[in-house]
């Protein structure tokens, strides 16, 4: 994690290490003042304990400890040594893994403690979130939005913790899949209020394919669809069938910015 005192560090392999963080893929995650950090680092965590495949006793133990810790904080059940211990189990991780998972998995606890300590502090001894009276005083969504459940659908893990960190920020509730099949199955037990749905995951037209069972389902029809892709510009983009053969409600093309995404989400849902 980075503050604004790093806005002038470049984005490089060389440069990032130096301050505490990595490019990895290069995504780029900006959360202001009204988001809880112990929050953030749930997504964080909860997506590296899920990608550890578990070869290595450090990664996989030690990402589903941090996770755990980092939740019992959140919820106002951590306790003072807790910190302690988040600090070294992710020392734990570095240089002793088979890959890089493992260690990457320490960096966000590491700076999220150095530069957020306080925050960690708050919650274990107010019981509470340090910036929930900021998020109170936040500008309000209608009840609607605050309301809405969304089902994101994509094969992509940092897309879709992305998206759900977006999402979440704007009190929208979110449940994800990763594939087309396993996506008609939460639909059809969750009844999300709106689909996020990418075009190519386990098969190139997967996310089609979905739109299509989607609207012959006389329970899901109704669902409204967005559709997203990262091939519109590519050679790929000559599979799509006609328009009139795809049963999507709105299209936009990833990367997607924050505020498009929940523009376009807000007018789908009125």
């Amino acid at each position: 994690m980075l503050t604004p005192e790093h806005l002038d560090v470049p984005m490089a392999f060389e440069t990032l290490p130096k301050v505490g963080s990595m490019l990895g893929t290069g995504a780029v995650i900006v959360i202001d003042e009204t988001v809880c950090i112990l929050k953030v680092l749930i997504h964080i965590a909860e997506f590296f304990a899920h990608e550890s495949c578990g070869r290595c006793a450090p990664c996989r133990i030690g990402t589903r400890i941090m996770k755990e810790i980092v939740e019992k904080i959140e919820s106002g059940n951590g306790e003072k040594e807790d910190i302690e211990i988040l600090i070294d189990t992710a020392n734990a991780l570095r240089g002793t893994t088979f890959c890089p998972l493992g260690e990457a998995s320490s960096n966000p606890i590491i700076s999220s403690i150095t530069h957020f300590r306080e925050e960690y502090e708050y919650h274990i001894n107010k019981n509470q979130c340090m910036v929930s009276e900021i998020c109170e005083e936040a500008i309000p969504v209608s009840s609607q939005e605050a309301s809405a459940k969304i089902l994101v659908v994509d094969d992509d893990p940092d897309f879709v913790e992305i998206t759900r960190l977006i999402l979440e920020s704007s009190n929208y509730e979110v449940i994800s899949a990763s594939d087309g099949s396993e996506g008609l199955d939460v639909a059809r037990r969750e009844k999300p209020d709106l689909v996020i749905l990418d075009v190519m995951m386990s098969s190139i037209l997967d996310g089609l394919n979905m739109s299509w069972k989607m609207q012959e389902d006389k329970y899901l029809k109704d669902i409204p669809i967005l559709m997203v892709t990262s091939i519109a510009h590519t050679d790929y983009a000559a599979l799509f069938p006609m328009d009139q053969y795809i049963h999507i409600d709105g299209f936009i093309s990833k990367p997607v910015s924050p505020d498009k995404l929940l523009s376009t989400i807000r007018r789908m849902l009125i």
